[in-house]
């Protein structure tokens, strides 16, 4: 119970999180109908009307991001420059290397993903080849071959 009252945590998505201050007021009986009017449009600031209709945007693209996550997947892509100068067992640093990530659909055709690929990195699609890489049991990462001719209508 106070968890929840304090946030709880995030991973939870049953329960609608929030943290709230609570205040004992005390008012006066013949103070009573002047402070406990009714709230009208023109009394909420305009700031505060726009703030909370951006923070239900953002509540409700979270929500159908949450509810839609099993149809996409992240796609790693590291280009060659990470292969540059890089010395060791892999052809690039695990560790250290720096990924451009892209959310992917599952049902994504490898042809539509190169197209996306290629007008975010500035390239023609005759430019880019895609080349997977699998981890190996002794934690190396090899690439494997791609027919792009024949799997341009395959699922990424």
């Amino acid at each position: 119970a106070i968890d929840h009252n304090f946030g709880g945590f995030d991973d939870d998505i049953s329960i609608r999180h929030c943290t709230n201050a609570y205040m004992l007021v005390y008012v006066r009986e013949s103070c009573k109908d002047e402070v406990l009017c009714p709230v009208n449009e023109i009394d909420i600031p305009d700031n505060l009307i726009e703030r909370l209709a951006e923070e239900k945007k953002f509540e409700l693209q979270r929500r159908k991001e949450r509810s839609e996550a099993h149809l996409y997947m992240p796609v790693h892509v590291v280009t060659e420059d990470q292969f540059c100068g890089h010395q060791g067992n892999d052809m690039f640093d695990i560790e250290h290397v720096h990924y451009r990530t892209f959310k992917v659909l599952r049902e994504m055709k490898l042809g539509q993903f190169m197209e996306m690929l290629a007008a975010s990195m500035g390239y023609p699609v005759e430019q880019i080849r895609p080349w997977p890489f699998q981890q190996r049991s002794n934690c190396t990462f090899r690439p494997t071959m791609i027919d792009i001719e024949n799997d341009l209508e395959k699922s990424v």
